[in-house]
C-alpha cells in the first residue's frame, strides 16, 4: 500500500463565467501534479479560454475581457 507521502495525484482548477452548467462557459483551466505534499510546478498546465458570451463574476475569478481577448 502506498503512503500519503508517495501518492501521486493532480489538482484541477476551473474558472467559469458563472455557476450555471448549462449556460456558463469555462474561462481558465489549471492542472498541477503532486506527490504527497510536493508540488511539481514544472509539469503544471494552465490555459485561458475566450468565451463566446459575456464574462461575468469578475469579482470572483479576476479574469477580465481584456485578459481573455487573445485566448484560444
Amino acid at each position: 500500500m502506498t503512503g500519503i507521502r508517495e501518492t501521486k495525484f493532480s489538482v484541477v482548477d476551473v474558472e467559469t463565467t458563472g455557476l450555471n452548467t448549462r449556460k456558463d462557459e469555462i474561462l481558465a483551466i489549471a492542472i498541477v501534479p503532486m506527490t504527497g505534499t510536493r508540488i511539481h510546478a514544472y509539469d503544471a498546465f494552465y490555459t485561458l479560454l475566450k468565451p463566446e458570451g459575456k464574462v461575468k463574476a469578475m469579482h470572483i475569478h479576476g479574469l477580465t475581457p481584456d485578459a481573455l481577448k487573445n485566448a484560444p
